[in-house]
């Protein structure tokens, strides 16, 4: 992104249960102070730099969009350059949402956020969903409910155990579920179908009929085969 690559981008690619996976990097702290400096020298020599397109434009040169129908990025929710460069690269948004006063107010600060951002460089942006996580039940969170105004695919169940597992495990909430916990607990298989469900919603909104898809909360091996 700041052109001193290493090697070839197909290398940082990594897969994992079959999905393919670019992980974060501690570099990538200091990516708003490398996107300036770049941005200067260019500059200096009367070239135009965006420091917010340079994602766009390294997944561009790396043939993603002719590879791949669907890609995530997950930033930081805060203002920076990973967000700005992962709303200019995906030119949509599926927002988490903390079913609180909080997490609605950061919510209504990301899409302000995000709407100035897209009319400062003339783009569309959209907003596909809100996806509700860490639900309670308690009346406030369902008055809370009410008041999104984008479509909700899934509300997702306080899972703060099973969330736990997959970060100490490093891996899905699907393997971990298969292969690490003791028992099945029906909660827990219940979320890994809303899982599959907001992937679905995900390709439908992008016009996609993804070839394999297992049925929701699938967990035998051979239930898993997808296309990714």
């Amino acid at each position: 992104m700041v052109g001193s690559p290493r090697g070839p981008f197909e290398d940082l690619i990594e897969t994992a249960e079959g999905i393919d996976i670019i992980p974060e990097h501690n570099s990538l702290s200091d990516l708003t102070q490398h996107l300036d400096r770049e941005q200067q020298k260019a500059e200096d020599f009367g070239d135009a730099y965006n420091v917010h397109a340079q994602l766009r434009r390294v997944l561009g040169e790396a043939g993603v969009p002719d590879k791949y129908d669907i890609l995530v990025c997950d930033p930081p929710a805060t203002e920076g350059s990973h967000l700005y460069n992962a709303i200019y690269a995906t030119r949509n948004l599926l927002l988490p949402i903390e079913p609180s006063a909080k997490g609605q107010a950061a919510v209504e600060g990301l899409e302000e956020l995000a709407t100035n951002f897209a009319d400062q460089l003339n783009i569309d942006v959209g907003v596909l969903g809100a996806v509700p996580m860490g639900f309670k039940g308690t009346r406030d969170q369902e008055q809370m409910l009410d008041t999104i105004p984008y479509e909700v695919p899934e509300v997702i169940g306080d899972r703060t155990s099973l969330m736990e597992g997959c970060w100490r495990q490093q891996c899905s909430a699907f393997k971990y579920v298969r292969t690490h916990r003791d028992r099945r607990r029906d909660y827990e298989v219940e979320t890994l179908a809303q899982f599959d469900r907001i992937a679905r919603f995900i390709e439908a909104q992008g016009g996609i009929d993804a070839p394999n898809s297992p049925e929701p909360g699938a967990l035998e091996e051979d239930e898993q085969e997808v296309t990714a």
